[in-house]
């Protein structure tokens, strides 16, 4: 998530509001929060239902059941997946690669 803290800047600059998915509750967000300070809002999925429904939870993973995989998505304000990255295992998101589409979607409207 390091990356994504050093770029969180560009990401505002093209209006782009970040926030971190995770099966974690809450609560645990804001503990680790309080060590981390993120510079963008995690959201808890703590039915798993946004992993499903962008297709990034697995039945197993590392001996945990369920669990989400990373992934990173560019959605409108209309609710509409406008870039995804295919999750690869323990492979991190690349942030300029979701730059280069927030600013070629920024162009193009």
């Amino acid at each position: 998530m390091a990356q994504f803290r050093a770029k969180a800047d560009e990401f505002a600059g093209l209006g782009v509001k970040l926030y971190g998915l995770s099966g974690d509750s809450p609560f645990a967000h804001a503990e680790w929060a309080k060590s981390v300070q993120p510079k963008h809002d995690w959201l808890s999925d703590w039915n798993h239902e946004a992993a499903r429904a962008f297709g990034i939870l697995r039945d197993e993973a590392f001996g945990f059941k369920p669990m989400n995989t990373r992934g990173a998505f560019l959605v409108d304000t209309d609710g509409v997946v406008r870039y995804s990255w295919a999750p690869q295992e323990r492979e991190l998101p690349d942030p300029n690669a979701l730059l280069a589409a927030a600013r070629e979607l920024v162009a193009s409207s």
